[in-house]
């Protein structure tokens, strides 16, 4: 993992491409810890589920200012505060590189010796949100049933969907 926290350690995975790390899985879970990350390397990004524990004991709040709200008081659970009743952290970060039962990572926001409780692959078709499923939106037509001139006689009748926009988030 990168180095001891420091007042600039980053808060938020992804902000950095360039924050690296490396984990090591050991003999304490597997006798061949190799096995366990056999095919991960299919996976762009992996989640790992970690623990802050650096964090001092002390009373959880239920209202915080994020550095991002310049002060404003919100939340607890509406932001990402390291400091939360149960003190687990979740990351996204780039998968580089596996190697024997070591992973290579990029986009972390972890510091030296940081307890991973888990890591399980990002898939996009489950772990993104689907807003708009715009592949689906852009083909999509409306098919509407056009009375024929003639009383009995119905024809089918397409038209593009204009109700959907395209927006560059």
């Amino acid at each position: 993992m990168p180095g001891p926290a420091s007042p600039s350690t980053l808060r938020q995975s992804g902000l950095s491409q360039y924050a690296r790390a490396s984990l090591t899985i050991n003999k304490t879970f597997f006798t061949n810890p190799d096995h366990s990350l056999e095919n991960i390397s299919e996976y762009s990004h992996l989640w790992l589920i970690w623990v802050f524990h650096q964090n001092t004991p002390s009373a959880v709040k239920a209202k915080v200012s994020p550095p991002r709200l310049g002060g404003e008081r919100v939340g607890v659970f509406s932001t990402r505060s390291p400091h939360r009743p149960a003190n687990i952290g979740l990351t996204l970060a780039k998968l580089e590189k596996v190697e024997g039962d070591t992973v290579y990572l990029s986009g972390i926001d972890l510091v030296d010796g940081t307890p991973v409780l888990d890591i399980k692959p990002y898939i996009p078709q489950y772990d993104a949100p689907h807003v708009a499923d715009l592949s689906e939106d852009v083909a999509e037509i409306s098919t509407q049933i056009v009375e024929a001139e003639d009383d009995d006689d119905a024809v089918e009748h397409t038209e593009p969907d204009t109700s959907t926009q395209i927006v560059d988030a």
